[in-house]
């Protein structure tokens, strides 16, 4: 033989990349994985704004009425207390608080853009009254009703506008289950190892579970085609005839057996890691 020592020298620097940046089954999933991830987003914000969304509040004339009269009243207090001043004397103007918190600003000057503030902020206090997350238990709303010249009662109305929730809620569950079975898929997990099969059940055996583990582990080992490649080309170079016959260097993989065909200290639950 002329050269006894051979020594091969491979690389493949883009085998990490082609598996955990360039991976091809992202691009079939991208789609799917940004729309589950909006899921939670579409659900939460549907459950916080639906309640004021879906009513019709009607106004009575005289509640507008009563509440322009109600601030032209301030504005022309706050004028008087301004036009009785001292020079230089800080006056403390007239305001409207709307819960604990809130104030608005009246002036002295009365505009219809005061009423129209007034009746936002109202309405706003409504929305929060008829929405939110468990903190409006126990709370009520108050209004005040009023009647006209023909003495008929006219009072806040709140009429609801049908929406379908069942509908909507199930239609986005079912498309983020879609979702969760096409990403397993893509990346070959089997239902059974991924609690995805059936809401709080893994699988319908404990065997199937077992048994699709290990296929799953059996496909998590790099090729042979990468590892083994310079020693099968040195196996067809030296021994042609056994690399035609098929002989090749590759991993060892253990056959998955039935675990009542495999004695008790050998099976997978009783090996010590």
């Amino acid at each position: 033989m002329a050269h006894p020592t051979v020594i091969s020298y491979s690389k493949n620097p883009t085998h990490g990349e082609e598996i955990y940046a360039h991976n091809t089954f992202y691009h079939g999933v991208k789609d799917w994985i940004q729309g589950s991830n909006l899921t939670p987003k579409y659900i939460n914000d549907y459950l916080a704004n639906a309640l004021s969304a879906r009513l019709h509040i009607i106004i009575p004339e005289a509640w507008m009425q009563s509440k322009r009269q109600l601030l032209q009243d301030i504005c022309e207090r706050n004028a008087g207390k301004v036009s009785e001043a001292k020079e230089n004397e800080t006056v403390e103007l007239e305001k409207i608080t709307f819960g604990e918190d809130e104030v608005m600003e009246v002036g002295c000057e009365y505009s219809d853009a005061l009423l129209g503030e007034f009746t936002s902020r109202e309405l706003k206090k409504l929305g929060q009254f008829l929405s939110g997350a468990g903190k409006n238990q126990g709370k009520y709303y108050a209004t005040t009703a009023f009647t006209d010249d023909n003495g008929q009662e006219q009072r806040w109305r709140i009429e609801e506008i049908p929406q379908k929730y069942k509908e909507y809620i199930e239609a986005i569950k079912s498309y983020d289950e879609r979702a969760d079975y096409v990403m397993l898929a893509a990346k070959g997990l089997d239902p059974s190892i991924s609690n995805v099969s059936k809401e709080g059940v893994i699988s319908k055996s404990g065997s199937d579970a077992y048994y699709n583990y290990l296929i799953y582990l059996n496909g998590l080992t790099i090729p042979e085609s990468v590892v083994c490649a310079d020693l099968n080309y040195a196996i067809k170079l030296n021994f042609p005839q056994k690399y035609a016959d098929g002989v090749r260097i590759g991993f060892y993989r253990p056959t998955i057996a039935k675990q009542q065909d495999v004695t008790p200290e050998n099976r997978l639950q009783n090996q010590q890691l």
